[in-house]
């Protein structure tokens, strides 16, 4: 249900004072307090129209669809989107050191876009390392 004296456009609930209250979910279609919105910086209001909880049941079903299909790549596919991404043997940026290194520093990893781990094989055997302590 609509907050009293409230505006809604393009499915944004507004006050009187133009202030944002939240939004109608796209999912749903029910009134959506900003609280139990996603957030997104893309948007103007700083939320996208969709709850929380529907963003999340979107999650659950699309995501092991999504990581069996990179699975079941061949190695010429995983090539070429590396060459797509990242040039032809070129370089890739260590998630935790920062350190741009060559391809074959970091380990495979299908499920991957580029078809190599995010992190360097030295800085996973570091993490590893402490981990385990």
């Amino acid at each position: 249900m609509l907050p009293a004296n409230s505006t809604t456009i393009r499915n944004r609930v507004y006050d009187a004072h133009g202030a944002f209250l939240g939004a109608i979910c796209s999912t749903h279609g029910e009134y959506v307090p900003a609280d139990d919105l996603v957030r997104s910086k893309r948007e103007p209001t700083g939320f996208l129209r969709i709850c929380k909880p529907c963003r999340a049941a979107a999650s659950r079903d699309n995501l092991p669809a999504l990581r069996a299909r990179l699975r079941e790549r061949t190695d010429a596919e995983v090539l070429a989107d590396w060459d797509r991404l990242r040039g032809p043997g070129g370089p890739k940026r260590c998630r935790l050191c920062g350190r741009e290194k060559p391809m074959q520093s970091f380990a495979a990893h299908r499920a991957m876009p580029d078809g190599r781990a995010a992190e360097c094989r030295t800085c996973f055997g570091d993490y590893q390392k402490a981990r385990r302590k």
